[in-house]
């Protein structure tokens, strides 16, 4: 079951080319995201996500559905009416998301996100 993020906060960044997914493939995409983040971060932020704050859940939310928006986005550019606009998209996406990881790596800013 996903837990960082909501199919709604992935289809607000995969614009169209969300329209064609069911649920049980959001879903996976967004599990697929958590494991990356945890792994990246070298923490388990799912065992531990009832106990975060709303600012940590946000960054995480963030972070998951960014980088489920990006392979929404490149699986199915039907929803694009220009490749060059799924790119951009894409691409905006992919760098929220690595904005959000290169924070949750470094060790003093997961310190901080995980006691606050």
């Amino acid at each position: 079951m996903a837990t960082f993020c909501t199919s709604a906060a992935i289809k607000l960044k995969a614009g169209n080319s969300a329209a064609t997914l069911t649920a049980t493939q959001y879903d996976l995409l967004t599990e697929q995201a958590e494991s990356v983040i945890n792994t990246a971060a070298k923490h388990n932020f799912t065992d531990v996500y009832a106990t975060l704050n709303d600012d940590t859940k946000k960054i995480l939310e963030d972070a998951a559905s960014s980088n489920a928006a990006a392979s929404v986005i490149a699986y199915n550019t039907d929803g694009f009416t220009r490749l060059g606009s799924a790119n951009f998209a894409a691409n905006v996406n992919w760098t929220r998301y690595e904005d959000c990881i290169n924070k949750l790596k470094d060790q003093d800013y997961k310190d901080f996100v995980v006691n606050a």
